[in-house]
């Protein structure tokens, strides 16, 4: 994941500020026909739009918390964009229990089991990109993305989205989802106004198993191969 070269940014700055909007195209590979080739996705929801190189805090009440829902059709979102300091809560909203954990170097968890209804908070102090899995339930992971600012969204159907709050001058832009390598453009922000930008992401890698907060494999996992 690119998170680098991360600059403060002042109040003067952040009056100077724009935005960068624009639209993602997503592609897949099609091999329907014998011969590889890419194709339009279905749709465009689940890409990660970040501008990992300045960093300012936005507060957040108690109450705004980020929230990672656990569902029995697993959990929601998928691809979650913090901020460096934020705490996410993590609540079950399913009839059964589930045991998250992550073994991600930018945060190690542990939360045990967590019965329906009952919530645990963890806290993100580092950049970076956070697995979470679930220790009863293998095909249950999500992805918690830690940038240094608040300039950060995951797009809809369409694949449309707006960075607000952007410091005038020259950024990086990155798109990025789990199947996906990052892809990369530099813009030129004006102050006050905005700029407009297309980007292609091509989901083709596989996401392999994982193991358990053990380092075990799943027993599902374990019975295929027999």
């Amino acid at each position: 994941m690119l998170v680098l070269g991360v600059a403060e940014v002042g109040d003067a700055q952040r009056l100077r500020s724009g935005r960068i909007t624009g639209t993602v195209r997503v592609r897949v590979i099609d091999r329907s026909s014998g011969k590889p080739r890419y194709r339009e996705a279905e749709t465009a929801a689940g890409i990660a739009v970040y501008v990992p190189d300045f960093a300012t805090r936005i507060a957040r009440e108690p109450d705004e918390a980020p929230v990672l829902a656990l569902r029995e059709e697993g959990p929601w979102p998928v691809l979650l964009p913090v901020q460096v300091g934020d705490t996410v809560e993590l609540t079950n909203l399913d009839a059964r229990a589930h045991e998250p954990f992550s073994p991600s170097p930018t945060r190690r968890f542990d939360l045990g089991w967590l019965a329906p209804h009952e919530s645990a908070r963890v806290k993100f102090e580092r950049p970076g990109l956070v697995q979470v899995f679930c220790n009863a339930h293998a095909d249950e992971v999500a992805y918690v993305l830690v940038t240094p600012s608040p300039a950060a969204v995951v797009t809809r159907d369409d694949g449309a989205f707006v960075l607000s709050g952007v410091p005038a001058g020259r950024h990086r832009v990155v798109a990025w989802a789990p199947r996906s390598r990052p892809v990369v453009r530099t813009v030129e922000v004006p102050a006050a106004g905005q700029v407009n930008l297309a980007l292609t992401v091509d989901l083709t890698l596989e996401l392999g198993p994982h193991r358990d907060k053990h380092g075990l494999r799943y027993p599902g996992e374990i019975e295929r191969d027999r």
